[in-house]
């Protein structure tokens, strides 16, 4: 499935098309996106002001960093709302200590990809481990399991970012396996948003969303998606139950 992003200068001339034949669309509006789904193509439509934002802030270290392996993506301007909450927090004379247990959520990526994004551009370093991010940021040791979790957790969503964009690449499943957790400072298994995650299970989540596998009426088939990205069909099958061990 070919998937495209586009900005308010094509948006009238989408909805218009899809107005006059909504039978071959689906739609939903998600996280600051219209999106319209065919069989064939994904229109991810970010709204003006999403996209005003975006353009005023892309070049600031803790957004572009977003952005190192990847497009712009709908899920982008949560993590950039939450670095700007940050901004807030600071601004108003809260600590990294108040902000961690306050808006850094144990079951949301967005807010921990923000808080390591937000520590790394303010004290112009990259974090190298979960110690060294408590060091910086001075949060309460005793909350040091909870900083482990974050910082993993910010890993492994700049890690499902870099998959993702692989499959909105065209990439083949071969391109998924060349990317590994190392590259982004993972072990080969770590608890992030669940516990025990690894490298299949970050691939697996890719493929059960990207084709919509959780899905009736737009789920792509699991023997065009295994031909599609070249990889066996024992794993497509797999992805397409991915939640149902979870």
């Amino acid at each position: 499935m070919e998937i495209k992003l586009e900005t308010s200068e094509n948006i009238e001339n989408l909805l218009n098309e899809y107005t006059q034949n909504k039978e071959v669309f689906s739609s939903s509006k998600e996280n600051g996106f219209f999106e319209l789904i065919t069989r064939e193509k994904q229109w991810r439509l970010i709204t003006r002001e999403d996209e005003e934002i975006y353009k005023k802030l892309k070049e600031r270290p803790a957004v572009k960093k977003i952005f190192e392996r990847s497009r712009y993506f709908r899920e982008a301007n949560l993590i950039i709302d939450a670095i700007l909450k940050i901004d807030e927090k600071l601004a108003q004379g809260l600590t990294y200590n108040d902000i961690f247990t306050s808006i850094i959520y144990r079951d949301c990526p967005d807010p921990n990809h923000a808080l390591l994004n937000h520590v790394e551009e303010r004290f112009n370093v990259k974090v190298r481990d979960a110690k060294q991010l408590q060091d910086l940021t001075g949060i309460d040791i005793a909350y040091m399991s909870d900083i482990e979790n974050s910082y993993c957790m910010a890993l492994e969503d700049r890690y499902s970012i870099a998959i993702t964009e692989i499959l909105h690449n065209n990439g083949k499943y071969q391109d998924l396996l060349a990317l590994n957790p190392s590259d982004f400072g993972l072990p080969e298994q770590w608890d992030g948003l669940a516990k025990g995650m690894n490298k299949e299970k970050i691939i697996l989540k890719a493929i059960f969303f990207h084709f919509h596998l959780g899905e009736e009426i737009f789920r792509t088939p699991l023997r065009e998606v295994a031909k599609l990205i070249d990889a066996p069909y024992s794993e497509i099958l797999k992805a397409s139950r991915y939640y149902d061990h979870e």
